[in-house]
């Protein structure tokens, strides 16, 4: 049991885990995504992986849940949570591209984000945005014009700026902020001149 320090009173386990559990179901808006960017800033490299990509993950939802006006809490429940076939952001990119909600070159862009997260999530070794791998892994997401624009030797907060950014675009689009995706989908290659 934990007391309430607003009102003194005893809040049980059930109820403590029921409140964790309602504030992580809580979705961005198109106003929040600006908002969270700005907080990560101050976050580790290893935050900002992480963070950034849950909030593209929780914009994917908000799109993908768009999609089914019609179904009911307990249809919504079975297909998002725990096993469910919408239950992991690698489910939710291949039905938002089978469903035709992101074009293959976001598809594949939201699943490097989610990979370095994944990798940021589980490694036991230091990860950060100086990290080859790290590095590499964002340059394919790089037209090849920008490639060749020296992506290598970019400074480990440039590397950084990018993915946040990258992250914050197709978050925005996502849930319908900067023209909505049907903008990126129509240019998916707009996000190309983000780190400049």
């Amino acid at each position: 049991m934990a007391i309430n320090p607003q009102t003194g009173q005893r809040i049980g386990y059930d109820e403590i885990m029921r409140r964790l559990s309602a504030i992580s179901k809580i979705r961005p808006n198109k106003d929040d995504i600006d908002e969270h960017i700005a907080r990560l800033k101050s976050e580790s490299d290893r935050g900002v992986m992480i963070l950034a990509a849950t909030m593209l993950e929780d914009a994917l939802l908000t799109a993908v849940g768009r999609l089914l006006p019609n179904a009911s809490n307990k249809v919504r429940k079975e297909l998002f949570s725990n096993d469910g076939p919408l239950s992991t952001f690698s489910k939710k990119i291949i039905f938002a591209e089978a469903a035709g909600l992101v074009s293959p070159i976001i598809s594949k862009q939201m699943n490097i984000i989610r990979r370095i997260r994944n990798t940021a999530a589980h490694a036991h070794a230091a990860v950060d945005f100086s990290l080859d791998e790290v590095k590499f892994a964002i340059a394919t997401m790089l037209s090849d014009r920008e490639q060749s624009d020296d992506f290598e030797s970019w400074p480990k907060h440039k590397v950084r700026n990018f993915y946040l950014q990258i992250c914050g675009y197709l978050a925005d689009h996502l849930i319908g902020g900067a023209g909505g995706l049907e903008a990126a989908a129509a240019s998916p290659d707009a996000i190309h001149g983000l780190f400049r």
